[in-house]
């Protein structure tokens, strides 16, 4: 009986993000995401691109999402990239945090998505 019962659980809580988390119209994105999971790699490939960041098409929005930890070495950046950090520990742990976090990052109508 507990097992119906934390199935159905399951069910609804899959049925309201499904709900919550629709997908956006692919023909409004034009956006891309860069991501850096703070690895040394991804930290020099990551000052080339901001340093290159003259080379993106103008009609296009650049996002650059990293950890909260490591915004203090990209504070100075004054390009047309933006910059957006989040705190994987809340990100990892707390459910309402990340359903909001994923909400905002799908409100930027992201079409390319680049793990550095």
């Amino acid at each position: 009986m507990i097992l119906y019962i934390k199935n159905i659980f399951s069910l609804l809580i899959f049925f309201f993000l499904k709900m919550s988390l629709r997908k956006i119209n692919n023909e409004e994105n034009k956006n891309i995401l860069f991501y850096n999971s703070e690895k040394i790699g991804d930290l020099m490939v990551s000052s080339m691109i901001l340093e290159n960041d003259e080379l993106f098409p103008d009609e296009r929005e650049i996002y650059f999402l990293i950890k909260e930890e490591y915004y203090t070495l990209f504070e100075k950046y004054n390009g047309k990239i933006k910059i957006i950090t989040y705190n994987y520990k809340k990100y990892k742990w707390n459910l309402p945090y990340r359903i909001s976090f994923l909400k905002k990052i799908r409100s930027f109508k992201i079409d390319g998505f680049y793990n550095l």
